[in-house]
């Protein structure tokens, strides 16, 4: 996106030459960053060149502001040539030719001069956030409030350096999140939809206020129903997660695994608090005891009297139970 600035440097009376702009790189008194190099200036020559008309000079930049404010914008005079200095002391952008009025010589050779500076209104090519490049030259005026003042050779901008609307539409394509490229026709676009949007949701809520609509009930549900459903859900999730809880203990027991009643609640409680996930997971990491599987004596009573010496099944069951190995004998000498 470019944008206009205005630029000033002082008049050099009875010369037909006018110093706009100097070469190379500069800033401004507030801190903004110019650059006319060999390049830009290449451009702002060959735009001039396709012009038929001369340049006007013109007081205070009416020119600019003519069509706002519906102010007459006299010529000051006028230049049909323009010429660029790449270096050296006298280096910068030269309106050649110039014709001023004869009022506005009077002005320009008083003493003191009435006019002391002569103002450039260009166009800038963003290089980026800081730096703009002069690309195309638009007219020029007579000034007394350059923002710079002093060495010849130095060019001034001016307070009216951006036109309003041109930060306008770029802070309104950020908001709208338009691309960068977007054209005002697209911004404006995107405003109109915007509002249509907004009208419309203030115009629903006014009804819903007023009691004169209600809400679709295909696309909403009563909150008190939402809630109930909760529950029900909640309701039915404890009871397939107690089910599967069951099912897997019951099968780990049968598998061997050391399950006793204290053991058999904490496994409950680990997956009440942290799912059947978990219980899956540690139960599938505990031994198998083979002691434990189903009867010793297929369902017949031992012969004999009397206890016998536990094997290395029972053994690890016992310790694993927290008995003793005489406790087990005992036990299983009144079986």
């Amino acid at each position: 996106m470019r944008h206009l600035a205005v630029l000033s440097s002082q008049i050099q009376p009875g010369s037909p030459r006018m110093q706009l702009l100097p070469a190379g790189d500069f800033v401004t008194v507030d801190g903004r960053k110019l650059r006319l190099n060999a390049d830009d200036a290449a451009h702002v020559l060959a735009d001039h060149a396709l012009r038929k008309n001369p340049l006007v000079l013109d007081y205070e930049h009416a020119t600019l502001y003519a069509g706002k404010n519906g102010q007459p914008a006299p010529a000051a005079g006028w230049f049909r040539a323009l010429d660029f200095v790449p270096s050296g002391p006298d280096a910068g952008l030269y309106a050649t030719d110039v014709e001023l009025t004869a009022r506005a010589r009077e002005m320009v050779t008083a003493e003191p001069p009435e006019y002391r500076y002569v103002s450039a209104v260009v166009e800038l090519a963003m290089i980026d956030a800081q730096v703009g490049a002069v690309r195309k030259l638009h007219h020029a005026g007579l000034t007394n409030t350059p923002a710079v003042d002093g060495m010849r050779a130095v060019a001034a901008l001016s307070a009216q350096l951006e036109i309003p609307t041109v930060p306008l539409i770029e802070k309104l394509i950020a908001a709208l999140a338009l691309d960068a490229s977007a054209t005002e026709d697209a911004v404006v676009e995107a405003v109109v939809a915007l509002k249509q949007s907004g009208d419309a949701a203030t115009t629903e809520l006014a009804a819903l206020k007023a009691g004169t609509t209600t809400p679709d009930l295909s696309k909403f549900v009563p909150i008190a129903a939402f809630c109930d459903l909760q529950k029900d859900f909640a309701a039915l999730k404890a009871r397939t997660d107690g089910a599967e809880t069951d099912a897997l203990i019951a099968a780990a027991i049968d598998a061997g695994k050391p399950i006793a009643a204290a053991t058999e609640t904490w496994l409950r409680d680990l997956a009440k608090s942290q799912g059947v996930a978990a219980l899956k997971t540690h139960l599938a990491a505990m031994p198998v005891i083979a002691a434990l599987k189903g009867s010793q004596t297929g369902g017949r009573k031992p012969s004999g009297t009397g206890a016998t010496e536990p094997d290395a099944d029972q053994i690890a069951l016992c310790k694993q139970m927290g008995i003793t190995v005489e406790s087990f004998k005992k036990a299983a000498a009144a079986a």
